[in-house]
């Protein structure tokens, strides 16, 4: 893909994601979680912004990563990670990966951009919908079964039983890891 090249006028102050909240054993709060396929590993990649401040450099650690791994249309294994990004004032991002075929670079100069905004990008009500109703480790805070927070394994449980993807017995072994997953797996789709 290479280096991106210019200028976004983004605001930062906008910029929303869900916020995981998910508990793995481990006095620094990383480890692995078998029962529930999901893990999260201490693993910082960058150190520091590009000097002009003109780009959003991928600046953070892995966050929370499925213990359940996909073939790629190459035949390599591949999993699924969800990536905590850190602003410049602190505060923390957390995203999927966009394209199954580039890895995150050191030190590259990643171009932050609206999906709207993004020529490049085909499907993109498809892909803001995955990204609005996938998992993301979010807390089920709900009080009503009918509306689960989202983000959270129960609401896309709930999503996949009234699309018919899955029946009520297969929605009660889905784990974190699996969801994790299929959200991951159906953005590179």
């Amino acid at each position: 893909m290479g280096k991106v090249q210019g200028d976004v006028v983004f605001d930062y102050e906008s910029l929303k994601t869900l916020l995981p909240d998910f508990t793995i054993a481990g006095p620094d709060g990383t480890g692995f979680n078998n029962e529930k396929d999901i893990a999260k590993v201490d693993s910082n990649f960058l150190k520091d912004y590009d000097e002009n401040g003109k780009y959003f450099q991928w600046l953070g650690q892995l966050g929370l990563f499925s213990q359940i791994y996909i073939r790629d249309g190459d035949g390599d294994i591949v999993s699924a990670d969800q990536f905590e990004i850190v602003g410049r004032e602190g505060e923390k991002y957390y995203a999927y990966c966009a394209d199954l075929g580039v890895y995150a670079q050191e030190g590259a100069q990643y171009n932050m951009q609206r999906i709207e905004d993004a020529d490049y990008i085909q499907h993109k009500n498809e892909l803001r919908s995955i990204v609005l109703h996938g998992y993301w480790g979010v807390k089920n805070e709900s009080q009503d079964a009918n509306k689960p927070s989202a983000g959270s394994l129960d609401a896309f449980k709930k999503m996949l039983l009234e699309g018919e993807a899955l029946t009520p017995e297969e929605s009660g072994k889905l784990t974190d890891g699996m969801a994790l997953l299929a959200t991951q797996a159906a953005i590179w789709r």
